[in-house]
């Protein structure tokens, strides 16, 4: 009866899969920093070059916007690639100064969340 349960908790064992994780999904919105409203049509992007580089999003009416996370089956696809994460998020508009931010300083508090909640990013308006 010992051999029974030591195989099935082996063959349990074994049959775990891990995702490894590149980078977090995040979200959060972006302001006017001059009246606290919420700016829609924002541009945020990663680097290109990058291994988690995304498509270029826009931010909702209400400012608000969502990014997956990136994950991968390999540990051997993590380690080799992991140099080549970047961790910077720009944030573009026609009418707004550019704005980058470091996902490496909003994750600290963050480990336990499935998304990291980035909160509010305010962008300075272009003097006309």
């Amino acid at each position: 009866m010992k051999h029974y349960t030591y195989i099935v908790f082996l063959l349990a064992l074994v049959s775990c899969k891990t995702d490894y994780v590149f980078i977090d999904s995040f979200k959060g919105g972006v302001y006017d920093i001059t009246n606290n409203k919420p700016i829609k049509g924002v541009v945020i992007q990663t680097d290109s070059l990058a291994i988690n580089f995304f498509e270029p999003i826009k931010t909702k009416n209400d400012g608000s916007f969502y990014v997956d996370g990136m994950t991968v089956k390999s540990y051997k696809t993590y380690v080799v690639n992991r140099k080549n994460i970047s961790f910077k998020l720009y944030f573009k508009s026609k009418y707004y100064s550019c704005h980058t931010i470091d996902l490496k300083s909003y994750n600290k508090d963050n480990r336990k969340l499935d998304v990291v909640k980035l909160g509010k990013i305010y962008l300075k308006p272009l003097n006309k």
